[in-house]
Formats: C-alpha cells, structure tokens, sequence
C-alpha cells in the first residue's frame, strides 16, 4: 500500500522520543514526513482528524509503566479513519510495563489500525544517571532498521484489515502512579520564564516561576533540564528515595522489543 505523507505524532518532553521516531522515519526513507508535536499544550487542544491513505509514526514515553497522563488530551481529541499506524514507547531502561499496550489499545479505540509496536530506551528522566547518552549508535541503527521493516511492511501489505498484533501487557492496566511533587526553584532563578514557556502541562506559575503546581506536574522534569541557572530541583525526601530505587532497578541494559503484526 502507499501512502501520500507519514506522520510523526508525539508528546516528547526531553526529545528522545521525538528523536526516535525521526530515526525510524530515516529508515522509511519518506518523501513527505509532517511533524505534530503534541509536546505543545495549545496543540494537544486541537482536534484531529487522520484519513486512510495517510500513516502514523505514534511515539510516547511511559511513565511509571503507564502512559502520560497527557495521553488522555491527545486521544479525546483524535479520531483516525482506518488509518495504519505504529506505536512506540520510549522509557527510561527500567520497565515499560502496560504502556505499550495502552498506546496500542487507546490508538485503536480512536480508530487507527496498528500494523506494528516497539519499545526503545532512552536516558531516564529523573536525572539519575540511568541510559544516559540513549538512543545511543546501536540504538539509532536498530531504530532505523525497524524503520525499514516498517516500509517493507507497509509495501507488502495487500489488506490492513487482516493483521493481528499482540504487544506486552496487562488489562486492566497497573494503577497509575501520579504522586503531588515537582521541581520548584532557589534563590539563583533569575525569572527569565524558560521554564514556564516550556512546561508542556503549564504547571509552573508565569507570574511566580518559583511556584509549581503539584497536581498538574508529570515529573517530566524537563523544567530542571531546561533552567539555565541550575536553579530547579525536587527537593522531596521521599522523591529522591524513589530515584534510589529506581536506579538501582535499572543497571542492567536493555534492548530494543519490536512486534509486527501476524497475518490470520
């Protein structure tokens, strides 16, 4: 089958996930790649609308096994005509647990059909030293390689209706973990806004950076990442003990995991 353009669509805070699924478009090797960066707050806003001869790239980073709760902004507002699709996540070398399958099940609620999935790493989000430098060169070849599986596929693929895909998971999914804690700045903020033009669930105060909204962060971090003054951090006890936890769950690297879809 062809297709008229490829689209990335994603929500990509630290831009490794954006970043993955530009290298799985390389192994495409597609004329016409349109990016939608649901990353952006206003955008996730937007309805959207997919036809049957256009394909998605669909990438989003798990948290704590689960989606981001941004996933539920992004799909209330999409509705897919039939349209073949590839879900991938992207986590942080520990464990994406139900998020895989989530991504699939809620793309195909929404009216996709998903002819293939992955799950690739990158460096953890908490700043904790875990797959730091990931996507690395092995990495980027694999993803590029599944990117060419993907358009061998997609060339082979005489009717989308016939393919099953099974992904790992479980339904109903783990409870999703939303603990109240974010970063919040020191005294060496400078008030210069990056961080609150960056937040990509508007959580920091723009008239008070300082301030962060608990119940609205996702512990993306980006914000901390972002601060040119170093000036940002989680200062929560119980946070770092996690970030303990997690780091030493996470030593052992992980590969790559891509399914297809099996003809019935």
């Amino acid at each position: 089958m062809e297709y008229k353009k490829i689209i990335l669509m994603y929500f990509s805070p630290g831009g490794t996930t954006k970043k993955t699924l530009e290298n799985i478009a390389k192994g495409m090797d597609a004329e016409k790649v349109e990016h939608l960066d649901l990353t952006n707050f206003d955008k996730r806003w937007e309805r959207r609308v997919f036809e049957k001869d256009e394909f998605v790239l669909f990438g989003m980073p798990a948290y704590f096994g689960r989606m981001t709760p941004s996933a539920k902004e992004i799909f209330n507002r999409t509705l897919a005509n039939n349209t073949s699709c590839v879900s991938v996540v992207v986590y942080g070398n520990r464990a994406y647990e139900d998020s895989l399958l989530e991504l699939k099940n809620s793309a195909e609620d929404c009216g996709f059909k998903v002819i293939g999935a992955a799950a690739f790493v990158a460096e953890h989000s908490f700043n904790n030293g875990v797959a730091v430098g990931r996507p690395d060169e092995s990495d980027t070849e694999k993803q590029i390689e599944f990117g060419r599986e993907i358009a061998k596929r997609l060339g082979d693929m005489v009717d989308p209706d016939n393919i099953h895909l099974e992904v790992p998971g479980d339904f109903p999914y783990k409870n999703a973990m939303d603990p109240p804690i974010a970063a919040t700045a020191d005294d060496k903020c400078i008030n210069c806004g990056k961080c609150v033009e960056n937040c990509p669930v508007k959580a920091i105060d723009p008239n008070d950076p300082k301030k962060t909204d608990k119940f609205r962060c996702i512990l993306c971090n980006r914000c901390i990442k972002d601060c040119p003054e170093g000036a940002r951090e989680i200062r929560v006890p119980h946070y770092q003990e996690q970030v303990e936890f997690l780091t030493a769950m996470a030593q052992e690297r992980r590969e790559p995991e891509i399914f297809f879809d099996t003809q019935k």
